[in-house]
């Protein structure tokens, strides 16, 4: 026969179903936001390399290529920071920012400062920046055919014949960005810039 104190009520074990609501991490949407912007996510792939890849990556693309005003001041400073054989992690970005006298005030200080941890803590993997950086020029060539197109138009229906050909031959530098855009396409244009990444180590933040 069971006794007494098989049969008396047990206590209830862990709940089942989602945990309570001071136990739930609050999502970051500012990381949400940089997941699936491609000017962030190149700009959190080069917050993560060493100087040379870095260099490498950064060849063949240019701050007014990001259409992001924001994005194009950061690519603006880690340009530099490069340029001075430095590794851009968020921290020497920002020091680049403050003694070159960009950083602002305080608000805007503070803004840079959390934008680029987001940026580096949102990054995909270093190697996939060459596939953010084609994705950054097919949509600067079709912007930059965009506006060419549109001001080609309105020159063909009421400007005179040499504004027309002036404007007409303004295509060439649609072109170059096209040609950017095709090199950055092209896998086999970023061999250094890959052994550079295998072979270095990913600089601390």
């Amino acid at each position: 026969m069971p006794t007494d104190d098989a049969l008396a009520p047990r206590p209830p074990g862990p709940a089942c179903g989602p945990p309570p609501q001071s136990d739930v991490r609050p999502r970051d949407t500012a990381v949400d936001a940089a997941l699936l912007d491609p000017e962030r996510q190149f700009l959190g792939c080069l917050l993560q390399l060493p100087a040379s890849a870095a260099r490498a990556l950064l060849a063949g693309i240019d701050p007014d290529d990001l259409a992001t005003p924001m994005s194009a001041f950061i690519l603006e400073l880690v340009i530099d920071v490069v340029a001075s054989d430095r590794d851009p992690t968020p921290g020497l970005v920002l020091g680049h920012a403050v003694t070159t006298g960009r950083a602002g005030g305080e608000q805007q200080h503070a803004w840079l400062g959390h934008e680029l941890i987001t940026l580096y803590q949102a990054a995909p993997v270093p190697l996939t920046g060459k596939h953010y950086k084609a994705l950054i020029l097919e949509a600067a060539w079709r912007r930059a055919l965009r506006t060419y197109a549109t001001r080609l138009q309105q020159a063909a229906e009421s400007s005179a014949a040499d504004i027309l050909a002036t404007i007409y031959a303004e295509r060439s530098a649609v072109d170059a960005v096209y040609s950017r855009y095709r090199a950055a396409a092209e896998p086999e244009s970023w061999p250094a810039a890959l052994s550079t990444l295998r072979t270095g180590s990913r600089p601390a933040a």
